[in-house]
């Protein structure tokens, strides 16, 4: 059960956790231009496929062909803490704002 529900984690979660070359944004266009790779404005099958096994595979530090909780969680922190400029170990607004914006501009 464990397994299963980390999967669909990081099925679900990929928008939060995606690299530059992934997109950040969930649903916005900038997405679409990482996932779109031949750029005809549709995903297909095999776009979908190619973003999700990249993203695995980035997440996958270990390379044992499953994401460990570890893995994931420790994806999670370095989001956390590009976001947390001061150090503080807590985001404000403004920390989360000015990251979304800095995320926007590497589209």
């Amino acid at each position: 059960m464990k397994k299963h529900v980390v999967v669909l984690a990081v099925v679900a979660g990929m928008g939060l956790l995606a690299g530059p070359a992934f997109a950040q944004d969930t649903f916005g266009p900038g997405r679409m231009k990482a996932v779109d790779t031949d750029g005809d404005g549709a995903i297909s099958r095999d776009e979908a496929q190619a973003a999700l096994k990249s993203e695995f595979a980035r997440l996958d530090r270990n390379h044992d062909g499953q994401i460990s909780e570890d893995e994931f969680v420790g994806a999670r922190m370095e989001m956390f803490d590009a976001a947390d400029t001061d150090g503080d170990g807590k985001l404000t607004r403004a920390e989360l704002r000015q990251r979304f914006l800095a995320m926007r501009k590497q589209q």
